[in-house]
């Protein structure tokens, strides 16, 4: 029923969208062309060439980047696609990128960390694996690659030890001495979102433009709704955006932010090739102690679009939205939280055309929580805007997207979380019962976990046959069957480390968000080990 609605809503807004082209409205038809024609949209190529290169300040930082966890290595399949050798590929992790080198020619020097930090191994695995990648989805600077995976490694340290503040200020451009405002606003930034729920609701509770400000969007004023998985970053990214006045400085703190964001997808990216394979299109989900992880993506969406998960994703709000919004998506149905809601974030350029630099060369984030207290993660090539001021009709391209996709489960380097045609197949084969109502509805929620605890009740010896079926011919890591619905990419994060506290020093740690709905069980009903996760 969910699915039929969703396509009953793009049958209607490509009905509206051709009706414009037609009449040729507000230049759509013109605007539709350039898209197609590849005018609009830049590549990742073209992205590097035209966008500032990433510069992050020189601080004096203690090193904080921990070795990538492999619980086991790379496929060779992959590896087998390679035709560089593991010399030229160790020279290039060795040399590459140079310690403390400028990218660009401008007065911020670069963030030094060192690329021995990661070890050399995973840094050939993570090339080979980058450079094998199909043209279309290949990063066209392998070298930018790795730096952006060395630095959503700090990132997510950061985000994982309580200190999301930190994780942005790592890249805020430093030239000489930070000024009065400078430092004042790097201790909002602290307060807001380095204090747990109690010192920050103290710091809030009397201040009456920060009510003004909430209650006019309906929200109410109260601790309640504040500690709230609703409202939680809604109240923080609120006090920033009233106590950092100049625009300009405001500016340099999103662009920071939105930073951070990719430097994160690109070492979840690093984390799925090593912990599982490459892919070009998927899904990946991990578990989220105190939904960190996808506190600072909301944080960064109710940054750009203020209260955006109060709306909804067909609605105009949504739709009119240029950076982040709530929006309809197929994925997880029955096991999302915020009432059903899936959300999504749009890379932008200067000039606010969609540029392809996160992983896969997409342009947008989809994200969101599940009823397990699982975070999910996907990236598209196009998100759900349709904007006629900015003339970003990205809703057209990404629901004929939609339909190219369909049909593609089974390919190795779609691992998205749809239920396989040789799964589903295989399962058929050792349960020779009918299934119930009830059954088939939990199958289609929960999938391959839902089957093996059928299998587990009914036909235990075939519950073996099953799993080894899963490990050895799909390639799933056993330890995450009990979670998994699918194709998808189950994550194991690294534990947090202590970490760098910014200004002011004794800024307490995060508590931020308690993961909606937590469950000591998946939603298979399967009990979860947390040291499998």
């Amino acid at each position: 029923m969910k699915i039929e609605r969703t396509c009953m809503n793009y049958i209607v807004m490509f009905t509206f969208i051709w009706s414009l082209w037609s009449s040729d409205a507000y230049g759509f038809g013109e605007a539709i062309k350039d898209y197609f024609s590849s005018k609009d949209k830049r590549s990742a190529v073209e992205a590097i060439n035209h966008e500032p290169k990433l510069v992050v300040p020189e601080r004096n930082d203690p090193p904080r980047i921990r070795p990538l966890i492999i619980p086991k290595p790379i496929s060779t399949d992959v590896l087998a696609q390679s035709t560089s050798s593991d010399d030229d590929l160790l020279s290039a992790a060795k040399s590459s990128p140079v310690k403390g080198a400028s990218t660009v020619s401008q007065s911020p020097v670069e963030h030094d960390f060192d690329f021995d930090d990661l070890d050399t191994k995973e840094n050939v695995m993570l090339r080979r694996s980058l450079k094998a990648l199909p043209d279309k989805n290949r990063p066209a600077d392998i070298d930018a690659v790795m730096k952006n995976i060395a630095l959503g490694q700090k990132v997510l340290s950061d985000i994982l030890a309580g200190n999301l503040g930190g994780a942005i200020s790592l890249n805020i451009p430093t030239v000489g001495a930070a000024t009065v405002v400078e430092t004042h606003a790097d201790q909002i930034v602290a307060t807001a979102l380095s204090s747990n729920d109690a010192t920050f609701w103290q710091q809030i509770q009397n201040d009456t433009m920060m009510k003004k400000s909430i209650t006019s969007e309906g929200v109410p004023f109260t601790q309640a709704t504040f500690i709230s998985p609703e409202f939680n970053m809604y109240f923080r990214l609120t006090y920033v955006r009233q106590n950092i006045h100049d625009p300009e400085l405001l500016k340099k703190y999103k662009q920071a932010y939105e930073k951070s964001i990719v430097q994160l997808q690109w070492h979840l990216f690093a984390k799925a090739i090593l912990q599982d394979h490459a892919f070009t299109s998927g899904m990946i989900t991990f578990k989220d102690p105190q939904s960190r992880v996808f506190s600072f993506m909301d944080g960064y969406a109710e940054l750009m679009s203020p209260n955006y998960k109060s709306h909804d994703g067909i609605g105009v709000h949504s739709l009119w939205a240029d950076h982040a919004y709530t929006r309809e998506s197929s994925h997880w149905n029955g096991q999302r939280a915020f009432e059903g809601k899936n959300f999504g974030i749009d890379i932008k350029g200067a000039d606010g055309k969609p540029i392809s630099i996160l992983p896969g060369n997409k342009s947008h984030l989809l994200f969101g929580m599940r009823t397990n207290g699982m975070a999910f993660v996907k990236w598209e090539e196009y998100g759900t805007t349709f904007n006629v001021k900015t003339g970003d009709f990205s809703a057209l391209h990404h629901t004929l997207r939609y339909f190219d996709k369909r049909g593609l489960e089974d390919d190795p380097m779609q691992r998205r979380e749809k239920m396989p045609e040789t799964v589903l197949a295989k399962f058929k084969a050792l349960y020779d019962k009918p299934l119930t109502s009830q059954q088939t509805k939990l199958i289609e929620t929960d999938g391959i976990s839902k089957m093996l605890q059928i299998l587990h009740k009914d036909a235990p010896t075939k519950a073996a046959e099953f799993k080894n079926f899963l490990v050895v011919d799909m390639k799933y890591q056993a330890n995450t069957l009990g979670v998994r619905k699918g194709g998808e990419i189950v994550l194991t994060l690294s534990p947090s480390t202590p970490s760098l506290t910014i200004s002011p020093p004794t800024t307490p740690e995060i508590s931020p968000v308690t993961s909606p709905t937590l469950s000591p069980k998946a939603a298979s009903g399967i009990e979860i080990n947390p040291d499998d996760l």
